[in-house]
Protein backbone atom coordinates (compact mmCIF):
# COMPACT_ATOMS: atom_id res chain seq x y z
CA UNK A 1 0.00 0.00 0.00
CA UNK A 2 1.55 3.28 -0.78
CA UNK A 3 2.46 5.89 2.10
CA UNK A 4 0.67 8.24 3.11
CA UNK A 5 3.17 11.67 2.66
CA UNK A 6 3.20 14.60 4.62
CA UNK A 7 5.31 18.19 4.26
CA UNK A 8 7.77 17.30 6.25
CA UNK A 9 8.47 13.80 5.43
CA UNK A 10 8.56 14.76 1.79
CA UNK A 11 11.32 17.48 2.59
CA UNK A 12 13.56 15.48 4.82
CA UNK A 13 13.74 12.88 2.51
CA UNK A 14 17.09 11.90 1.09
CA UNK A 15 18.62 9.00 -0.95
CA UNK A 16 21.68 9.69 0.65
CA UNK A 17 20.30 8.92 3.76
CA UNK A 18 19.13 5.62 2.68
CA UNK A 19 15.70 6.16 1.41
CA UNK A 20 14.76 4.84 -1.76
CA UNK A 21 14.05 7.40 -4.94
CA UNK A 22 10.19 9.20 -4.46
CA UNK A 23 8.34 8.73 -7.54
CA UNK A 24 6.23 11.79 -8.88
CA UNK A 25 3.58 11.20 -11.89
CA UNK A 26 1.42 13.56 -13.48
CA UNK A 27 -2.25 12.83 -13.68
CA UNK A 28 -5.38 15.15 -14.33
CA UNK A 29 -8.70 13.61 -13.99
CA UNK A 30 -9.70 10.92 -11.78
CA UNK A 31 -9.43 7.92 -13.45
CA UNK A 32 -5.88 8.76 -13.91
CA UNK A 33 -5.41 9.29 -10.35
CA UNK A 34 -6.52 5.95 -9.54
CA UNK A 35 -4.35 4.36 -11.70
CA UNK A 36 -1.11 6.62 -10.48
CA UNK A 37 -2.05 5.64 -6.81
CA UNK A 38 -2.93 1.58 -8.23
CA UNK A 39 0.48 1.79 -9.69
CA UNK A 40 1.60 3.22 -5.91
CA UNK A 41 3.52 6.46 -6.45
CA UNK A 42 4.43 8.45 -4.17
CA UNK A 43 3.32 11.93 -5.70
CA UNK A 44 0.47 13.23 -8.12
CA UNK A 45 1.67 16.60 -9.74
CA UNK A 46 -1.24 18.44 -11.73
CA UNK A 47 0.63 19.98 -14.03
CA UNK A 48 0.64 22.81 -16.62
CA UNK A 49 1.35 20.31 -19.04
CA UNK A 50 -2.34 19.84 -18.61
CA UNK A 51 -2.30 22.59 -21.45
CA UNK A 52 -0.34 20.36 -24.07
CA UNK A 53 -1.50 16.96 -22.99
CA UNK A 54 -5.23 17.13 -22.53
CA UNK A 55 -6.25 20.58 -23.44
CA UNK A 56 -4.18 20.66 -26.63
CA UNK A 57 -2.19 23.70 -26.98
CA UNK A 58 1.58 24.02 -28.55
CA UNK A 59 2.69 25.20 -25.16
CA UNK A 60 1.94 25.51 -21.42
CA UNK A 61 1.01 28.63 -21.05
CA UNK A 62 -2.43 28.90 -22.27
CA UNK A 63 -3.53 26.93 -19.21
CA UNK A 64 -5.35 29.49 -16.41
CA UNK A 65 -5.62 28.94 -12.46
CA UNK A 66 -9.17 28.46 -13.10
CA UNK A 67 -8.27 24.91 -15.81
CA UNK A 68 -5.92 23.81 -12.85
CA UNK A 69 -8.58 24.09 -9.99
CA UNK A 70 -10.82 22.35 -12.05
CA UNK A 71 -8.51 19.21 -12.60
CA UNK A 72 -7.43 19.51 -8.80
CA UNK A 73 -10.44 19.23 -7.95
CA UNK A 74 -11.17 15.88 -10.16
CA UNK A 75 -8.31 14.68 -9.30
CA UNK A 76 -8.77 14.79 -5.30
CA UNK A 77 -12.48 13.52 -5.99
CA UNK A 78 -10.69 9.66 -6.58
CA UNK A 79 -9.32 9.96 -3.24
CA UNK A 80 -5.72 9.11 -3.65
CA UNK A 81 -3.59 8.35 -1.43
CA UNK A 82 -0.44 10.03 -3.05
CA UNK A 83 0.31 13.40 -1.96
CA UNK A 84 -1.21 16.02 -4.54
CA UNK A 85 0.74 19.04 -5.20
CA UNK A 86 -1.18 21.39 -7.92
CA UNK A 87 0.86 23.45 -10.42
CA UNK A 88 0.97 27.30 -10.85
CA UNK A 89 0.30 28.61 -14.47
CA UNK A 90 2.08 31.30 -16.48
CA UNK A 91 0.99 34.82 -15.02
CA UNK A 92 -0.74 33.61 -11.38
CA UNK A 93 2.76 34.31 -9.41
CA UNK A 94 4.23 37.33 -11.54
CA UNK A 95 2.99 39.99 -10.83
CA UNK A 96 2.45 40.34 -6.84
CA UNK A 97 2.56 38.33 -3.67
CA UNK A 98 -1.13 39.26 -3.09
CA UNK A 99 -2.36 38.04 -6.07
CA UNK A 100 0.26 34.69 -5.59
CA UNK A 101 -1.24 34.09 -2.14
CA UNK A 102 -4.87 34.75 -3.81
CA UNK A 103 -4.14 31.94 -7.11
CA UNK A 104 -2.17 29.74 -4.47
CA UNK A 105 -5.61 29.66 -2.16
CA UNK A 106 -7.45 28.65 -4.99
CA UNK A 107 -5.45 25.43 -5.88
CA UNK A 108 -5.15 24.64 -2.24
CA UNK A 109 -9.38 24.61 -1.88
CA UNK A 110 -10.06 22.46 -4.75
CA UNK A 111 -7.73 20.27 -3.21
CA UNK A 112 -4.06 20.28 -3.54
CA UNK A 113 -1.76 20.00 -0.65
CA UNK A 114 0.82 22.16 -2.20
CA UNK A 115 1.37 24.53 -5.04
CA UNK A 116 4.24 24.56 -7.34
CA UNK A 117 6.27 27.21 -9.22
CA UNK A 118 9.00 27.65 -11.33
CA UNK A 119 11.75 30.26 -11.07
CA UNK A 120 15.03 31.30 -8.82
CA UNK A 121 15.68 34.40 -6.70
CA UNK A 122 13.13 36.31 -9.04
CA UNK A 123 10.16 34.27 -7.20
CA UNK A 124 11.21 34.95 -3.74
CA UNK A 125 9.04 37.36 -2.62
CA UNK A 126 6.24 35.03 -3.90
CA UNK A 127 7.25 32.36 -2.61
CA UNK A 128 7.94 33.93 1.05
CA UNK A 129 4.18 35.32 0.96
CA UNK A 130 2.59 31.71 -0.14
CA UNK A 131 4.89 29.91 2.75
CA UNK A 132 3.63 32.95 5.08
CA UNK A 133 -0.02 31.98 4.21
CA UNK A 134 0.41 28.44 5.62
CA UNK A 135 0.92 26.90 1.78
CA UNK A 136 3.20 24.55 1.00
CA UNK A 137 5.74 25.32 -1.76
CA UNK A 138 7.58 23.11 -4.30
CA UNK A 139 10.17 25.26 -6.30
CA UNK A 140 11.17 24.24 -9.81
CA UNK A 141 14.18 25.17 -11.92
CA UNK A 142 16.04 24.41 -14.85
CA UNK A 143 14.66 24.37 -17.78
CA UNK A 144 11.46 26.35 -16.84
CA UNK A 145 8.20 25.44 -19.76
CA UNK A 146 6.85 29.01 -18.76
CA UNK A 147 10.04 30.53 -19.83
CA UNK A 148 10.24 28.74 -23.06
CA UNK A 149 10.35 32.25 -24.63
CA UNK A 150 13.11 33.86 -23.04
CA UNK A 151 14.98 30.71 -23.41
CA UNK A 152 14.93 30.54 -26.79
CA UNK A 153 12.66 27.38 -26.59
CA UNK A 154 12.93 23.97 -24.58
CA UNK A 155 16.81 23.47 -24.09
CA UNK A 156 19.16 21.64 -21.35
CA UNK A 157 20.11 24.71 -19.00
CA UNK A 158 23.31 24.99 -16.97
CA UNK A 159 25.40 23.69 -19.47
CA UNK A 160 28.36 26.27 -18.81
CA UNK A 161 30.18 26.46 -15.11
CA UNK A 162 29.05 29.70 -14.61
CA UNK A 163 25.46 28.87 -15.00
CA UNK A 164 25.84 25.67 -13.38
CA UNK A 165 27.31 27.76 -10.29
CA UNK A 166 23.97 30.42 -10.46
CA UNK A 167 21.92 27.64 -10.83
CA UNK A 168 23.26 25.86 -6.95
CA UNK A 169 22.86 29.25 -5.56
CA UNK A 170 19.44 29.95 -6.80
CA UNK A 171 18.62 26.49 -5.06
CA UNK A 172 19.78 27.20 -1.93
CA UNK A 173 18.15 30.69 -1.82
CA UNK A 174 14.47 28.85 -2.88
CA UNK A 175 15.20 26.81 0.47
CA UNK A 176 15.78 29.95 2.56
CA UNK A 177 12.50 31.18 1.10
CA UNK A 178 10.79 28.14 2.58
CA UNK A 179 10.04 25.45 -0.36
CA UNK A 180 9.97 21.73 1.19
CA UNK A 181 11.18 20.22 -2.64
CA UNK A 182 12.87 21.43 -5.67
CA UNK A 183 11.85 20.43 -9.23
CA UNK A 184 15.08 20.28 -11.82
CA UNK A 185 14.39 19.70 -14.98
CA UNK A 186 16.45 19.51 -18.09
CA UNK A 187 20.11 20.14 -16.37
CA UNK A 188 23.23 17.88 -16.94
CA UNK A 189 23.39 15.18 -14.46
CA UNK A 190 26.27 16.49 -12.61
CA UNK A 191 24.60 19.65 -11.76
CA UNK A 192 21.70 17.78 -10.73
CA UNK A 193 23.85 16.27 -8.13
CA UNK A 194 25.62 19.03 -6.60
CA UNK A 195 22.35 20.83 -5.92
CA UNK A 196 20.80 17.40 -4.32
CA UNK A 197 24.06 17.10 -2.25
CA UNK A 198 23.94 20.86 -1.09
CA UNK A 199 20.17 21.26 0.06
CA UNK A 200 18.79 19.97 2.90
CA UNK A 201 15.55 19.37 1.01
CA UNK A 202 14.44 16.73 -1.60
CA UNK A 203 14.86 17.11 -5.18
CA UNK A 204 13.29 15.56 -7.90
CA UNK A 205 14.48 15.07 -11.61
CA UNK A 206 12.81 14.95 -14.75
CA UNK A 207 15.78 14.85 -17.73
CA UNK A 208 18.36 15.87 -14.96
CA UNK A 209 19.99 12.13 -14.40
CA UNK A 210 20.13 9.62 -11.40
CA UNK A 211 21.63 11.56 -8.89
CA UNK A 212 18.18 12.85 -7.88
CA UNK A 213 16.20 12.25 -4.78
CA UNK A 214 12.94 11.26 -6.98
CA UNK A 215 12.24 11.66 -10.49
CA UNK A 216 8.78 12.70 -12.24
CA UNK A 217 7.38 12.24 -15.50
CA UNK A 218 4.07 12.86 -17.15
CA UNK A 219 1.66 10.71 -17.38
CA UNK A 220 0.48 10.63 -20.93
CA UNK A 221 4.31 10.59 -21.95
CA UNK A 222 4.80 7.52 -19.48
CA UNK A 223 2.01 5.56 -21.20
CA UNK A 224 2.38 6.35 -24.63
CA UNK A 225 -0.70 8.53 -25.29
CA UNK A 226 1.68 11.59 -26.88
CA UNK A 227 3.29 11.46 -29.92
CA UNK A 228 3.90 14.63 -30.73
CA UNK A 229 6.66 15.63 -28.58
CA UNK A 230 9.26 12.75 -27.22
CA UNK A 231 12.15 14.39 -25.46
CA UNK A 232 15.28 12.47 -24.55
CA UNK A 233 14.16 11.56 -20.84
CA UNK A 234 10.92 10.24 -21.51
CA UNK A 235 10.61 6.42 -21.87
CA UNK A 236 8.02 4.73 -22.49
CA UNK A 237 6.14 2.17 -20.57
CA UNK A 238 3.53 1.61 -23.02
CA UNK A 239 1.78 2.41 -26.41
CA UNK A 240 -1.41 3.10 -25.16
CA UNK A 241 -2.01 5.67 -27.84
CA UNK A 242 -1.94 3.07 -30.63
CA UNK A 243 -3.42 0.25 -28.54
CA UNK A 244 -6.35 2.31 -28.04
CA UNK A 245 -6.92 3.51 -31.27
CA UNK A 246 -6.35 0.01 -32.88
CA UNK A 247 -9.48 -1.08 -30.61
CA UNK A 248 -11.74 1.81 -31.02
CA UNK A 249 -11.42 0.62 -34.76
CA UNK A 250 -12.27 -2.96 -33.96
CA UNK A 251 -15.44 -1.30 -32.23
CA UNK A 252 -16.30 0.31 -35.13
CA UNK A 253 -15.77 -2.76 -37.53
CA UNK A 254 -18.34 -4.40 -35.47
CA UNK A 255 -21.03 -1.87 -35.47
CA UNK A 256 -20.72 -1.72 -39.12
CA UNK A 257 -20.94 -5.68 -40.09
CA UNK A 258 -23.73 -6.24 -37.01
CA UNK A 259 -21.87 -7.75 -34.55
CA UNK A 260 -22.00 -5.48 -31.67
CA UNK A 261 -23.78 -5.41 -29.82
CA UNK A 262 -24.32 -9.82 -29.04
CA UNK A 263 -27.44 -11.34 -27.61
CA UNK A 264 -25.42 -11.21 -24.77
CA UNK A 265 -25.30 -7.75 -24.51
CA UNK A 266 -28.85 -6.84 -25.36
CA UNK A 267 -31.36 -6.84 -22.43
CA UNK A 268 -34.35 -8.51 -22.93
CA UNK A 269 -38.01 -8.32 -22.15
CA UNK A 270 -39.79 -11.08 -20.21
CA UNK A 271 -43.51 -12.13 -19.00
CA UNK A 272 -44.30 -14.30 -15.99
CA UNK A 273 -40.74 -15.44 -15.43
CA UNK A 274 -40.28 -16.51 -19.37
CA UNK A 275 -38.32 -14.39 -22.22
CA UNK A 276 -40.08 -12.80 -24.68
CA UNK A 277 -38.74 -13.91 -28.53
CA UNK A 278 -39.77 -12.19 -31.40
CA UNK A 279 -41.61 -8.49 -31.95
CA UNK A 280 -43.77 -7.63 -29.33
CA UNK A 281 -47.49 -6.93 -30.92
CA UNK A 282 -50.72 -6.08 -29.11
CA UNK A 283 -53.96 -8.36 -29.51
CA UNK A 284 -56.56 -7.37 -31.70
CA UNK A 285 -58.92 -6.98 -29.15
CA UNK A 286 -56.79 -4.86 -26.86
CA UNK A 287 -55.79 -2.92 -29.68
CA UNK A 288 -56.41 1.27 -29.02
CA UNK A 289 -59.24 2.63 -30.84
CA UNK A 290 -57.81 5.89 -32.98
CA UNK A 291 -59.76 8.99 -30.85
CA UNK A 292 -61.48 11.18 -32.90
CA UNK A 293 -59.97 14.60 -33.84
CA UNK A 294 -62.56 17.20 -34.03
CA UNK A 295 -61.45 20.98 -35.12
CA UNK A 296 -60.08 23.48 -32.47
CA UNK A 297 -63.34 25.85 -33.21
CA UNK A 298 -66.04 23.68 -32.54
CA UNK A 299 -68.68 25.03 -30.22
CA UNK A 300 -69.17 21.90 -28.06
CA UNK A 301 -69.84 23.80 -24.53
CA UNK A 302 -70.46 20.50 -22.80
CA UNK A 303 -66.70 19.71 -23.19
CA UNK A 304 -64.37 20.48 -20.16
CA UNK A 305 -61.55 22.90 -20.60
CA UNK A 306 -59.33 20.42 -20.25
CA UNK A 307 -60.29 18.41 -22.52
CA UNK A 308 -60.33 20.84 -25.26
CA UNK A 309 -56.80 21.70 -24.59
CA UNK A 310 -55.94 17.94 -25.07
CA UNK A 311 -57.85 17.70 -28.37
CA UNK A 312 -56.12 21.16 -29.62
CA UNK A 313 -52.77 19.48 -28.96
CA UNK A 314 -53.74 16.37 -30.79
CA UNK A 315 -55.02 17.87 -33.61
CA UNK A 316 -51.88 20.11 -33.73
CA UNK A 317 -49.72 16.86 -34.16
CA UNK A 318 -51.67 15.13 -36.43
CA UNK A 319 -52.21 17.92 -38.74
CA UNK A 320 -50.05 18.03 -41.96
CA UNK A 321 -49.19 21.52 -40.99
CA UNK A 322 -48.46 21.54 -37.53
CA UNK A 323 -49.18 24.94 -35.82
CA UNK A 324 -48.36 26.14 -32.30
CA UNK A 325 -51.63 27.23 -30.88
CA UNK A 326 -52.23 29.11 -27.95
CA UNK A 327 -56.10 29.00 -26.64
CA UNK A 328 -57.12 31.45 -23.97
CA UNK A 329 -60.46 29.93 -23.05
CA UNK A 330 -62.87 32.54 -21.70
CA UNK A 331 -64.38 32.16 -17.78
CA UNK A 332 -68.47 31.32 -17.67
CA UNK A 333 -69.89 32.52 -14.97
CA UNK A 334 -73.17 31.30 -13.74
CA UNK A 335 -76.31 32.84 -14.84
CA UNK A 336 -76.87 34.59 -11.07
CA UNK A 337 -73.37 36.12 -11.05
CA UNK A 338 -74.51 37.80 -14.04
CA UNK A 339 -77.40 39.46 -13.07
CA UNK A 340 -75.62 40.40 -9.68
CA UNK A 341 -72.70 42.00 -11.97
CA UNK A 342 -73.22 46.06 -11.72
CA UNK A 343 -72.55 45.84 -15.73
CA UNK A 344 -75.49 44.05 -16.05
CA UNK A 345 -76.00 40.46 -17.75
CA UNK A 346 -75.67 42.35 -21.45
CA UNK A 347 -72.84 44.33 -20.88
CA UNK A 348 -70.93 41.85 -19.18
CA UNK A 349 -71.38 39.59 -22.11
CA UNK A 350 -69.45 41.88 -24.04
CA UNK A 351 -66.76 43.26 -21.20
CA UNK A 352 -62.98 43.15 -21.80
CA UNK A 353 -62.12 40.95 -18.87
CA UNK A 354 -63.77 38.22 -20.43
CA UNK A 355 -62.66 38.77 -24.20
CA UNK A 356 -59.75 36.29 -25.14
CA UNK A 357 -56.36 38.01 -25.19
CA UNK A 358 -55.12 36.56 -28.77
CA UNK A 359 -56.52 34.58 -31.56
CA UNK A 360 -54.68 32.51 -33.82
CA UNK A 361 -54.73 31.22 -37.14
CA UNK A 362 -56.22 27.90 -38.15
CA UNK A 363 -54.79 25.55 -40.53
CA UNK A 364 -56.20 25.63 -43.97
CA UNK A 365 -56.06 21.68 -44.03
CA UNK A 366 -58.88 21.86 -40.76
CA UNK A 367 -62.61 22.45 -41.75
CA UNK A 368 -64.12 25.17 -40.93
CA UNK A 369 -65.52 26.50 -37.45
CA UNK A 370 -68.84 27.05 -37.05
CA UNK A 371 -69.34 30.96 -36.71
CA UNK A 372 -69.06 32.34 -32.95
CA UNK A 373 -70.96 35.97 -32.10
CA UNK A 374 -67.86 37.10 -30.98
CA UNK A 375 -65.72 38.94 -33.46
CA UNK A 376 -61.83 37.57 -33.83
CA UNK A 377 -60.65 40.96 -32.91
CA UNK A 378 -63.39 43.06 -31.09
CA UNK A 379 -62.12 46.93 -29.99
CA UNK A 380 -62.53 47.21 -25.81
CA UNK A 381 -65.45 49.26 -25.51
CA UNK A 382 -66.05 51.70 -22.90
CA UNK A 383 -67.68 50.94 -19.70
CA UNK A 384 -71.40 51.44 -19.72
CA UNK A 385 -71.33 53.67 -17.02
CA UNK A 386 -69.83 57.28 -16.49
CA UNK A 387 -69.01 57.40 -13.10
CA UNK A 388 -68.47 54.05 -11.11
CA UNK A 389 -69.65 54.29 -7.73
CA UNK A 390 -67.28 51.92 -6.50
CA UNK A 391 -63.49 51.06 -7.60
CA UNK A 392 -62.98 48.05 -10.01
CA UNK A 393 -60.07 45.59 -9.52
CA UNK A 394 -58.69 43.05 -10.83
CA UNK A 395 -55.60 40.57 -10.83
CA UNK A 396 -54.11 39.71 -14.22
CA UNK A 397 -52.41 36.37 -14.34
CA UNK A 398 -49.28 36.50 -17.17
CA UNK A 399 -49.10 32.78 -17.55
CA UNK A 400 -52.77 32.31 -18.94
CA UNK A 401 -52.40 36.15 -20.25
CA UNK A 402 -55.87 36.76 -19.02
CA UNK A 403 -57.96 37.97 -16.07
CA UNK A 404 -58.11 35.81 -13.43
CA UNK A 405 -60.25 37.43 -10.49
CA UNK A 406 -61.85 40.52 -10.49
CA UNK A 407 -64.32 42.86 -7.64
CA UNK A 408 -65.83 45.82 -7.38
CA UNK A 409 -64.89 47.48 -4.00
Amino acid sequence: MTKSWTVPALSRHKVASGASPLVMVTAYDAPGARMVDAAGADLILVGDTLAMVVLGYEDTLQVTIDDIAYHVAAVRRARPTPFVVGDMPWMTYHVSAKESVENAAKLIRAGAQAVKLEGGRKRIPMIEAIVSAEIPVMGHIGLTPQSTHAMGGFKVQAKEVEAAATLIEEAKALVEAGVFSIVLEGIPDVVAELITREVPVSTIGIGAGRGCDGQVLVFHDLLGFEERMRPKFVRRYATLGAEGAAAISRFAEDVRSGVFPADEETYHASSGGRRLAGPLQLSPGRRAAPRPVRPTGSSDQSTSSGARRRRSATAALVSPRPVLRLHLLRPRPAPAALARHPCGPAALARHPCLLPLARHPRPAAWPAAAPTTTPARLPRPPLPYAAPPKTYRARFDLDSEMVVRHSFR
